[in-house]
Formats: structure tokens, sequence, C-alpha cells
């Protein structure tokens, strides 16, 4: 017999003992022995039953059984193999809150915000640190060139202000009067230097240093003698021009409106090529300004400047 299938219920295949009455037996395994039309329309319709039942349930078999030798007994018994419906043994687990479970995810979450957090906080760091260096960099850079402008304005001046002795007071020292062009002549000897512009006369000067500049050495004392600070001009607060902090006290002019120390460095190193002011014909400048920011940095422009009066084209 068929039994339809339960809602929510696991199907399983099983074995089913069935008990039949003798005659229901016979008639069923053996049904030759009845009439040859009987038989026919029997097992047409037991073919069909099987057909319709196979189709509606590929599960469903009715092996075929011969008949036993001995005959036929009463409750006499045979096997069907069908579907039955059972419910599944295995339980679902009741949901529990896990808290171990939610803590691991807070966790990793916390880590994961912490992580980005800080890659962000660094580049943001190494950005301001990228960005001040640029800025430095770029001041730096000025204030060198500014030196080998002011050296070429010396000597400019020289020529002007000796215009009847240009190839002997071509490099005097810019505090030098008209009536020093003679000798002995005050040249510019080889050294280390500071150069300043007075703000309150607008001229250059050159102040000798025992040493170089070297800010990787904190023992080297002369580094402070290089050191600049700034003064605001005409009524402007700003960093208007770049001196070194030993002439700030110097400068008196009611038009300054305020000072204060830099984090830069500035030398002039002058040499000649044979090591006499008198007579050779050109110099060489190394403009050198360096600064502390993680570290020394040093900006370094060289150049050479020449008597062109004495040299030939």
């Amino acid at each position: 017999m068929r039994r339809e299938k339960p809602p929510n219920l696991n199907w399983h295949k099983s074995t089913v003992i069935v008990s039949m009455d003798p005659q229901s037996l016979i008639k069923f395994l053996c049904p030759s022995q009845q009439s040859s039309r009987a038989a026919e329309q029997q097992s047409s319709r037991a073919a069909e039953q099987q057909s319709s039942r196979a189709k509606s349930n590929p599960l469903f078999s009715r092996p075929a059984h011969p008949a036993p030798a001995g005959g036929f007994f009463r409750n006499s018994t045979f096997q069907m193999t069908k579907p039955i419906a059972q419910k599944s043994l295995k339980k679902a687990a009741p949901r529990r809150f896990a808290v171990g479970e939610t803590l691991l995810e807070v966790i990793l979450a916390l880590f994961v915000v912490a992580l980005g957090a800080g890659t962000a906080t660094s580049l943001i760091v190494s950005s301001l640190q990228a960005n001040t260096f640029s800025r430095n960099n770029l001041v730096a850079m000025n204030l060198a060139v500014e030196g080998l402008e002011a050296m070429q304005n010396i000597l400019d001046t020289n020529r002007l202000k000796f215009g009847f002795d240009k190839s002997n007071c071509w490099n005097l020292t810019p505090q030098s009067a008209t009536g020093d062009c003679k000798i002995p002549y005050p040249q510019i000897e080889e050294g280390y230097y500071t150069i300043d512009l007075n703000p309150s006369n607008y001229s250059w000067g050159l102040t000798s240093i025992a040493a170089g500049l070297d800010l990787s050495n904190n023992a080297l004392a002369t580094n402070d003698d290089y050191k600049l600070g700034y003064v605001g001009i005409n009524n402007i607060n700003g960093k208007d021009v770049f001196v070194t902090n030993a002439l700030i006290p110097i400068i008196v002019n009611p038009t300054i409106t305020g000072s204060g120390e830099s984090n830069f460095y500035r030398m002039i190193q002058i040499d000649y090529p044979t090591n006499n002011p008198a007579n050779d014909e050109y110099m060489d400048v190394i403009s050198t300004v360096q600064w502390d920011q993680n570290g020394v940095h040093t900006v370094r422009l060289p150049t050479t400047l020449a008597n062109y009066e004495k040299v030939p084209l």
C-alpha cells in the first residue's frame, strides 16, 4: 500500500513486512493458475499499477518472487521496499548566544580600526614633515643664492667706488673707504665669513669667522656665529630680512618692528687659486646653508667671481 508524504519529515528507505492470507498470496504470486483471460487481465492491471507507482515514486518497487517449491503456507510473508516517513533522529542544536565568537569579532574589528588609524596618522605625519622640509629647503636655497648675489654686489660696489683703480681694488673689503684703495690694500682674504644686509643703510657686510660651519659637530663653538635671525622692517611684522643674530642688537632703526631667531645657518667660504688676494684675478665663492630637521640638511652653491678688468676675454 502507498502512504502519502507528511510535511517537514525526512524520508528513508526501509523494509516493511506485510502479512497476507494464502489465497491472496496465490493470486498475487501465481496468476498463471487462474484462467488465462483473468490472468492476462490481472497481469495487465498489475503491470499498469506497477508502472504508475514507479512513475509517481521511483523508490517504490515490488520485486517478483517465484512460488515456493513446497507449496504455500498460511501466514506466508514477503518483503516489499517502499519509502516511509520518519522524523530525523538528528535534532538541531538550540541556538545560544555565542559570547566567545562575539568577543573575538569585536577584538578583530578594533584591531582593523586601530591599524587603519595608525596608517592614516603615519601618512599625515609624513606629509606634514615633507611639507616642512620642502618649505625649509626652499628658504635655504634662497638664502644660499642671496649669499652669492651679496658677494657679487660687494665686488660691483668696489668697481663703482674705486673706478680710478679697478685692477687693484676690485676685491677690497666692503667696509673700505675711498681712501683705502692704496697700498697696503685691505683686500678680502681667504677664509670663512658671515654676510649680512644692514637694514639701516642697506649695505652688505662681511665678518670673518675662525672656523667653518658644521652642524653635525655639536662641539664646534663657531656654529652659533653663523646662526641667522630675522628682522621686520617698514612696519611689517614679518621675516623680511635674515641677518646673523650678532647683528640684530646692533641695528638701530625706528622702522624695524620685530626680530627673532630662525633655524638656518649661513657661511660664505672664499678661496683664491694661489692663496694670494693681491695677485690673483678671481676668487672661488661657496655659499653654504644648513638647518636641523630630523638630521642636518645642507644646501651648498659654488661660483667664481673674477676681476674682469684684467682677465682676458
